[in-house]
């Protein structure tokens, strides 16, 4: 593909597929481990929680990340991030290790990692052109589909031969060889100058005001964070399932996450075709109501090959909607706000997460597995029905009259 001639792309990618890899092992033997060392449910969904907090921070610290450099910022999470997994491996090979130290330094590896992905998304555009936007967001998604494949399989079958501990190591090596690769990027984004009277307060705001000009990005927040009340709790509904429900081993649960990324990857592959051939308002309607279907199916039977086949289409669904949605949200934003404005969208998605998943933990005590898993799958299904109402259909108006007009970026000072 043309967008790897762009050497810049092509190391950033690079470093953040083997980060990518190394984060799913740390995803899947987290949960595993937790479960596997509590033996309660109830401790699984607290450390599920416990995660989600601190991206609610994230909106605030946008405004940071558009006044440092976006690459040194990436590099300082990631460094953050190495010592914070090394300090974990060493706490979990205690003989006894406490399950409060192990909440708070995953509490913490969440903090560090709210400072990267704003940067992340606010650095591409300076290392891509406008016409490599749409290719370069889904070939992001679906390399990180693709390391979350080789993560979560491999992790199952590493998880099962040398334990989670070691995978919580990897994970730390992980990021520190994406330190390596950021320093070999070379980008021509300068440091923004901060004028004397400015503070975070009135910086945030600016971003906010950007959010609500727009139609189609306060759709976006809104419909995020309905997706992710119950999404959230995916991870710790799918591991019961699996371990309990199923009698299946880590492998199993690597399967079933294996069939889920495939079919993000090829959703991602396919995302900028489906981005020209197709209204943006039809493609997030139909993939989100099909991505809430697979979800809530594959609790519908117990089954391991019709758990991976629905889950594959779940997939494919998330796939297409992130590799577009993202591609659309990053261009149509003004360069000196698209860190604050990013992550503001961002905390905005995630701010339903924290209840989703105290929701759905605390039905994980009462209901059968298979009850919560389908519930799980309820908010994507409402979220892409609210695409149908008259309010989405002005907000895609903007988004569709640009693009017929061969125009997505704003010109400065402009908000679609």
């Amino acid at each position: 593909m043309s967008i790897f001639k762009n050497r810049n792309f092509t190391i950033l990618f690079s470093g953040q597929l083997v980060s990518s890899i190394g984060d799913n092992l740390y995803s899947i033997a987290l949960l595993w481990y937790v479960l596997d060392l509590t033996h309660s449910k109830g401790d699984l969904a607290v450390t599920g929680f416990a995660t989600t907090l601190p991206p609610l921070l994230g909106a605030f610290i946008g405004v940071y990340v558009d006044r440092w450099r976006k690459q040194t910022t990436m590099i300082a999470s990631d460094i953050a991030r190495a010592g914070l997994l090394l300090l974990l491996y060493l706490i979990t090979t205690m003989n006894t290790p406490h399950f409060a130290w192990i909440v708070a330094v995953v509490v913490a590896v969440e903090l560090a990692g709210t400072f990267f992905s704003p940067a992340f998304s606010s650095l591409l555009p300076y290392i891509v052109s406008q016409d490599e936007m749409a290719a370069a967001s889904g070939i992001n998604m679906s390399g990180s589909a693709f390391a979350s494949l080789g993560g979560m399989i491999g992790g199952g079958a590493l998880l099962a031969f040398i334990g989670a501990t070691r995978l919580f190591l990897g994970d730390a090596l992980s990021f520190i060889a994406s330190v390596v690769s950021l320093t070999f990027v070379r980008s021509p984004e300068v440091k923004r100058t901060r004028t004397a009277d400015t503070n975070v307060i009135k910086e945030w705001k600016t971003g906010m005001r950007i959010i609500l000009k727009s139609r189609y990005l306060t759709q976006s927040g809104l419909t995020s964070m309905v997706n992710n009340f119950s999404l959230s709790a995916f991870g710790i509904v799918i591991t019961p399932w699996v371990k309990d429900t199923l009698h299946g081993s880590a492998l199993v649960l690597g399967m079933i996450y294996g069939a889920l990324l495939v079919g993000m990857i090829l959703g991602g592959l396919l995302a900028g075709h489906a981005g020209r051939r197709f209204r943006y308002r039809m493609i997030d309607f139909v993939t989100l109501v099909g991505l809430g279907l697979g979800v809530s199916l594959a609790g519908v039977w117990a089954n391991v090959y019709w758990d991976a086949g629905v889950l594959f289409v779940a997939g494919l669904m998330l796939g297409v909607v992130d590799g577009m949605g993202g591609a659309v949200r990053v261009l149509m934003i003004p360069e000196d706000v698209r860190g604050r404005v990013y992550s503001t969208l961002s905390t905005a998605s995630r701010m339903a997460m924290p209840l989703g998943v105290a929701v759905l933990g605390s039905l994980l005590l009462y209901l059968p597995t298979g009850d919560v898993l389908m519930l799980t799958g309820v908010s994507p299904i409402i979220g892409g029905l609210s695409y149908l109402l008259p309010f989405s259909k002005r907000a895609f108006a903007e988004i569709d009259a640009n693009r017929s007009l061969g125009r997505v970026v704003p010109e400065r000072g402009e908000v679609m």
